[in-house]
């Protein structure tokens, strides 16, 4: 039955990719008339602007119209279709893999494979996309390594989000509601105001309310957020941009499921409700620039902070805890550019970054039990907040109901101090050749301290009692340098041909502390990706079609290793990745648009381990993702619009495991379908518009992570409304 079932899907990804590739006859409408070409697509992948079709990078676009349009606020709905992209809830936010790259590592103690840029600045945890994106430009995910450009953490590319800047002499803004299932509701909205010729200020913001997915009622979505940003442009040569940012996150916060309720397609969980979530996270940053000489000045200084608390049940237990308490980041980056007329782009400069990272504090106790099957243990304690006593709420007759037991207060630092130097070039070799030379120097040091808290006890009734033990962790230096080259030609007037090898590089740092031993560190992870890809733009602008291949060899590869109950311990093994993925967008007439990609990837662990022969997590051998878009022009009483949304992905990991143990394991998520079916109208003037949704149609159950017998999934099927004012 399976198998009839993925060869219908297959069918139809094969009719899929046939129609997106097409033939001449398709580029003409109904009258004959040819197709109106795609528009023009503009990105800053390599900080300057240029046509997405001339960018030697696999790069793809969602622009803010569309994501205002459709009502995809959360970032897994934004880039769900974007080629060889994944987005993983992670504990109250996501993170994003590409082509297999992503999240291996717990965000206090590592960082992700893909660097997610806000406005130009790195944030390296995902709270801030709970709120839903709002009053956005573009974002612009970047496929393969970025590191000599875009520094720390690019192994497996960039997602960049941009939001509206402030626009000067104009009075603009808007107002945007969505209500839907799940009692959710969302508004947002911004105001453009001018401050006189020069000065400009725009106010946007958002908040969203929504029930819980899982049957605890955890999983849900309570959050706000509130942007501003001043604009000071007195001439074209000088510009000053300053912001700051808030979000808030409320409600119950994250949930999982038992292992055993995936396996019967149930969101349910017999963890009890108990339990709350507050995170704030605050951004205040500048965008500095300024003609000087050759070239221009560009200066991007940004401090974060993030603090909160989350309390709750997992597996039967309860536990309350910081995660993190608190974490500040500081960065600032120094670039000298070309101007946009230089026939030689170039640019250079220095980058700075500090993260301090306290917590999780965790306050967990040695008296409890885990289930295999997935289930809550038979022995479970509650464990209070602190400054209470450690009264026991097992079953009568259980140890946890009488015994004392050692309770951890343990209080984690992190540190990472980030130093580099980089520059990068694109020299022409002739009027249709060019080469692109970069390289970035970087100096890391990692460190921080560990409470072991070897002697916390407390009986059931008695107040706990508190001996540090801080443990000062011995710093971690690295360096390393990341190098990128790329030749490019234009082999026809709408067509170009790339090849590039390019090195990245992810911070090494620590991990977890058990009860007794402070933790150990782990290396940094380091690959080549070896990449030719080709760009068309053909039949009269109608059709864009592209596609890659690369490969990517890793020397050493950070994963996760975790055995209950001891702490998880981080690895590095080599290993390798082949792949292939091709992208198109098709204007059949002018009412009528076709885009697509079918991304393949082969990827494995290597050498001398446990897990050599398991492939890399979040990398499903194939996936098609296929979107089709219908106009009905009403003329005066403005369009309807229909858009329907088809992905199918084969089996992935998306934890990992022993090879031999990959077969069969609750870590991996086999293959699905589905997809998103969206109408509209949009007023003749486009100041108003209404949308419906249906996402995950199917109500499939699709598991993003799975931990210690326990499984996040994604959003069931949804619907509801949107609607949106311009002024």
């Amino acid at each position: 039955m399976r198998g009839a079932r993925n060869g219908r899907c297959w069918g139809m990804a094969l009719a899929g990719v046939t129609g997106l590739i097409g033939g001449p006859g398709y580029a003409q409408d109904a009258s004959g008339a040819t197709a109106t070409a795609i528009p023009e697509i503009v990105v800053t992948a390599q900080k300057f602007e240029q046509n997405i079709q001339d960018t030697p990078i696999s790069v793809s676009v969602v622009s803010g119209t569309e994501i205002q349009k459709e009502g995809r606020t959360k970032l897994d709905e934004v880039l769900v279709n974007a080629p060889g992209v994944q987005v993983q809830g992670v504990a109250r936010g996501f993170m994003v893999s590409i082509r297999g790259l992503g999240l291996n590592l717990p965000p206090q103690n590592g960082a992700g494979a893909v660097a997610t840029n806000f406005d130009g600045i790195y944030n390296s945890r995902g709270e801030a996309a709970s709120t839903g994106f709002y009053d956005l430009e573009r974002v612009e995910t970047l496929n393969g390594p970025q590191s000599t450009i875009y520094g720390r953490n690019a192994v497996g590319g960039v997602v960049n989000v941009i939001s509206r800047n402030p626009v000067l002499g104009k009075f603009e803004g808007y107002v945007q509601g969505e209500g839907g299932n799940y009692s959710s509701w969302r508004g947002e909205g911004a105001v453009n105001v001018p401050l006189g010729e020069a000065l400009a200020l725009r106010i946007s913001g958002a908040a969203v309310a929504r029930d819980g997915y899982i049957s605890n009622g955890r999983d849900d979505n309570k959050a706000s957020s509130f942007r501003a940003k001043l604009l000071f442009n007195p001439n074209p040569g000088v510009s000053a941009l300053v912001g700051f940012e808030q979000t808030t996150l409320r409600g119950k916060g994250p949930g999982a499921i038992p292992d055993s309720s995936f396996a019967a397609d149930s969101r349910f969980t017999s963890d009890p409700p108990d339990g709350f979530q507050h995170h704030v996270a605050r951004k205040y940053w500048a965008d500095l620039e300024f003609d000087a000489g050759p070239g221009k000045f560009i200066l991007l200084p940004s401090y974060q902070t993030l603090h909160g608390i989350v309390q709750g049940s997992f597996g039967g237990n309860f536990a309350y805890n910081y995660d993190p308490l608190y974490t500040d980041q500081f960065a600032v980056e120094a670039r000298y550019a070309s101007k946009p007329e230089a026939t030689v782009p170039w640019t250079g400069g220095y980058y700075h970054y500090h993260n301090n990272g306290t917590g999780p504090f965790n306050i967990s106790g040695s008296c409890y039990a885990y289930s295999p099957t997935g289930g809550p243990g038979t022995n479970t304690v509650y464990i209070p907040p602190p400054g209470y006593s450690n009264a026991a709420a097992g079953p009568p007759g259980s140890p946890c109901a009488t015994t004392a037991y050692q309770t951890d207060f343990g209080v984690d630092v992190r540190t990472v101090n980030v130093d580099s130097v980089f520059g990068q070039v694109t020299i022409p070799l002739g009027s249709a050749l060019h080469l692109t030379l970069g390289g970035r120097e970087s100096w890391v040091k990692t460190g921080g301290t560990t409470d072991l808290n070897n002697n916390n006890t407390a009986g059931a009734t008695g107040a706990p009692v508190t001996v540090p033990d801080i443990v000062k962790l011995a710093d971690v230096r690295t360096n390393y340098f990341d190098y990128k080259a790329t030749i490019e030609a234009k082999i026809a007037a709408q067509s170009l041909v790339y090849a590039t090898i390019a090195s990245g590089h992810r911070e090494g740092g620590y991990g977890f502390a058990s009860p007794f031993s402070a933790p150990e560190a782990y290396a940094p992870e380091n690959m080549v990706d070896y990449e030719a890809g080709i760009k068309n733009t053909l039949l009269n602008g109608t059709l864009l079609l592209n596609a890659a291949v690369f490969y990517y060899d890793y020397k050493s590869y950070q994963l996760v290793y975790v055995v209950f109950p001891n702490p998880p311990s981080f690895l590095t093994f080599p290993g390798h990745e082949l792949g292939a993925e091709g992208s198109a967008a098709y204007a059949l007439t002018r009412a009528d648009k076709l885009t697509g990609s079918l991304v393949y990837l082969d990827s494995k662990i290597t050498g001398a381990s446990l897990y050599a022969g398991a492939p890399f997590t979040n990398s499903p051998r194939w996936s098609f993702k296929a979107s089709y878009e219908h106009d009905f022009d009403l003329g005066a009483a403005g369009r309807i619009w229909l858009r329907g949304d088809f992905r199918t992905l084969s089996s992935q990991l998306v934890f990992p495991v022993f090879a031999s143990q990959v077969q069969g394991s609750p870590a991996v998520m086999g293959s699905y379908s589905t997809g998103d079916a969206l109408v509209g109208w949009t007023s003749d003037s486009t100041r108003y518009s209404v949308t419906g949704f249906v996402k995950n149609v199917n109500d499939k159950l699709i598991k993003t992570s799975e931990f210690f017998g326990y499984a996040q999934v994604q959003a069931p099927r949804t619907y509801g409304l949107t609607a949106s004012m311009k002024f």
